[in-house]
């Protein structure tokens, strides 16, 4: 199986983190690897309401995930108003924080799609996607921190 990740947006608005909906689904491969190796994991949040262990309650349709919101039929998760958040590596990173680090991947993302034009052309194609999607999520970052000052991003992993 791989992995899997999850994640929400929240911004910090009058003292109090609110969940924000984003176009940026966690779990495109490169994002997924990304979120894993990112050190330390710290856990959730202390402010961060958890339920079941690994489910924070969302308040309404834009929460849910790009995926989710495709389905003709919503996910286990939404009908119970709940977003899922991995069974580990649950950690959190400050806008700032991601931004901080924003060259490193995307370095690494082209250095993938450098040895993949030289090793196998049938990889350029994933690799370009790959550094789109990275490219986009901190694209994203930047955008909603702009928008509300204050942003974290809550996340998991299930193996």
């Amino acid at each position: 199986m791989g992995l899997i990740a999850f994640g929400i947006f929240q911004a910090n608005v009058d003292g109090r983190w609110i969940d924000i909906g984003s176009e940026i689904d966690p779990d495109d491969a490169p994002l997924r690897y990304w979120l894993d190796v990112q050190q330390p994991h710290r856990g959730f949040p202390a402010d961060f309401e958890v339920v079941d262990d690994t489910c924070h309650p969302i308040a309404d349709d834009s929460l849910r995930s790009p995926e989710d919101r495709s389905r003709q039929y919503p996910s286990w998760h939404f009908l119970h108003r709940k977003v899922m958040l991995g069974d580990h590596t649950h950690s959190w990173l400050s806008a700032g924080e991601i931004l901080q680090r924003e060259e490193a991947a995307v370095v690494e993302q082209q250095r993938f799609l450098d040895e993949a034009r030289a090793l196998d052309p049938n990889e350029v194609r994933y690799a370009e996607g790959g550094l789109r999607v990275m490219r986009d999520f901190f694209v994203e970052v930047r955008r909603l921190a702009e928008q509300y000052g204050q942003v974290r991003f809550v996340f998991g992993i299930t193996y």
